[in-house]
């Protein structure tokens, strides 16, 4: 487990990482409540969950939803030429 003062650091390295992946989505379980703060965008979601008696948190990034198939054609729709 990391010393509490580099936590900072790491998470903000985190948040840095996966700006650059902005269509994936990710998820971290931490027990460092400030963690949100140090990502530098505030979770889609966000669970408090209990590992025990330690009190954990459930961060939740979604990334963008993937376009639906046919969209825009007219496809999967009933739409037939008339």
């Amino acid at each position: 487990m990391e010393e509490k003062s580099a936590m900072p650091g790491l998470y903000r390295e985190i948040g840095e990482v996966f700006a650059k992946l902005d269509t994936w989505s990710y998820y971290i379980i931490t027990g460092f409540e400030e963690a949100q703060k140090y990502i530098g965008r505030k979770a889609d979601k966000n669970r408090k969950i209990y590992n025990g008696m330690m009190k954990t948190y459930f961060y939740q990034y979604q990334g963008p939803k993937p376009p639906k198939k046919g969209m825009g054609t007219g496809e999967g729709k009933g739409l037939e030429n008339k």
